[in-house]
């Protein structure tokens, strides 16, 4: 209930008075795992007023975080949000746990998937910390492994097989590469996501590179994927080279309105320009080279 009291009753009446509902029934956004506010994509494009009158909490990982919400809980050390959100659901669960078995199982899958499984560059011992306190608390390891890593479709299979066929090597400048055109992807019946992963093989089988790039037709523009295979090379900034960004380790980009056969070549053409030519006999030799030669 509602009371109106003005001191003189005769200056309200109750035709005056009118109700109507606010214009959103929510009260706060959280952002999670976005560097910026264009990463949300659609749903801040087609919400934008509400994105303008909401506060927002922004909890992100990425050293390029733009710092765009009311309250910012960034930490650049963490290996993913989802370590983040450990300790910030510790804090909040004190009187009453928040992490079952369940919760503990989707945050693992956040570190396990930024990490690939504790593989890449990124991982540090905090990572297996609070990897091995989720697995205390009922985090099913073993399903997640299975779900990530050990199923996949055929026709991701396939895209992948296209990725691997059409890999190059530009041994001159370090860096290995490959790309999947829209005319593949349909061909092995996949969808543009399922060129993802492809990248996180890569990188295990190439080796003497500081990094590898995978680039794909998606959707009408063409995506980058960027992981980098050595621990002081940042491929970030090839990244923001064209308007993407992401971790020193793996970072990516988007070019709208555009296709690998009118970009392919330029885009080639513009990571060697930022990666200097090295000469053959400057590069290390590969130690599995030296023992099969041995």
């Amino acid at each position: 209930n509602i009371f109106l009291t003005p001191a003189d009753q005769s200056m309200i009446r109750a035709e005056q008075i009118t109700l109507q509902e606010g214009n959103f029934p929510w009260q706060l956004i959280i952002v999670l795992d976005c560097a910026d506010l264009s990463r949300v994509g659609v749903m801040q494009e087609e919400n934008a007023d509400l994105f303008y009158a909401l506060p927002i909490v922004n909890i992100d990982h990425h050293a390029g975080n733009d710092y765009f919400g009311k309250v910012n809980l960034v930490d650049m050390t963490a290996t993913a949000t989802a370590e983040i959100l450990v300790s910030l659901l510790e804090s909040l669960g004190r009187e009453k746990t928040l992490l079952d078995e369940d919760v503990a199982t989707d945050l693992l899958t956040g570190i396990i998937s930024d990490t690939g499984s504790f593989q890449n560059s990124n991982t540090t011992p905090k990572s297996f910390t609070v990897a091995a306190q989720l697995v205390a608390s009922g985090a099913r390891q073993q399903e997640i492994i299975r779900q990530l890593f050990k199923t996949k479709s055929l026709s991701t299979l396939r895209i992948w097989g296209k990725a691997l066929a059409n890999l190059q090597d530009e041994r001159e400048y370090r860096f290995a590469w490959s790309s999947v055109n829209e005319e593949e992807i349909k061909s092995a019946g996949a969808l543009p996501e399922e060129t993802s992963g492809v990248i996180d093989e890569l990188i295990k089988s190439a080796s003497d590179v500081d990094f590898v790039l995978l680039l794909s037709d998606r959707n009408g523009s063409v995506h980058g994927s960027l992981r980098a295979s050595q621990r002081n090379f940042d491929v970030s900034k090839i990244a923001e080279a064209f308007g993407g960004g992401g971790h020193p380790a793996a970072a990516s980009f988007e070019m709208p309105n555009s296709s690998l056969a009118t970009t392919q070549s330029d885009i080639i053409r513009q990571v060697k320009q930022q990666q200097p030519k090295q000469l053959t006999s400057e590069r290390p030799v590969d130690q599995r080279t030296q023992i099969d030669q041995k």
